[in-house]
């Protein structure tokens, strides 16, 4: 629609400087789609499980249903919406980073930051343990046989 408004010498040169975008972005808005791909996958999850309690007081066809609406409702809010967030999340997470540790190693570190949350919120959802409070009893055992060998 643009190429009809753009005479065809200036064409190219904008198409050009419109196309050229840094890696670092690229690999940022990426991360953003797919943890929030990761993000919605994670609620259904944890709301199905919630959802499933039902069953003790409500008619299994009834949560079936219920079940459905609230999955096809939050796919349909962040699917048509994915865009608007992977931009809100990288202007947020750039923001945060630049602000306490530095332009690249804060993005980076909200990155891994929120890979580990995401990792962390499956864990719980599909096996009922926290793995920060694991990895915490971990390194009290490392450090106490590492105390007590010397």
């Amino acid at each position: 629609m643009l190429d009809r408004y753009i005479k065809p010498p200036y064409r190219q040169i904008y198409l050009e400087k419109e196309m050229k975008v840094s890696f670092k972005s690229k690999m940022v808005f990426t991360f953003t789609t797919i943890g929030g791909i990761f993000v919605a996958d994670l609620l259904i999850t944890i709301l199905n499980k919630y959802i499933m309690t039902l069953d003790k007081f409500l008619d299994p066809h009834l949560v079936t249903i219920i079940g459905m609406i609230v999955v096809l409702a939050l796919f349909y809010i962040l699917v048509s919406n994915i865009e608007k967030i992977s931009n809100w999340g990288v202007r947020t997470f750039v923001k945060i980073g630049r602000r306490y540790l530095g332009r690249s190693l804060g993005l980076y570190a909200i990155l891994i930051v929120l890979a580990f949350a995401i990792f962390s919120g499956y864990y719980w959802a599909w096996f009922d343990r926290i793995f920060p409070l694991e990895i915490r009893d971990w390194a009290i055992k490392l450090f106490k046989t590492a105390v007590l060998t010397f």
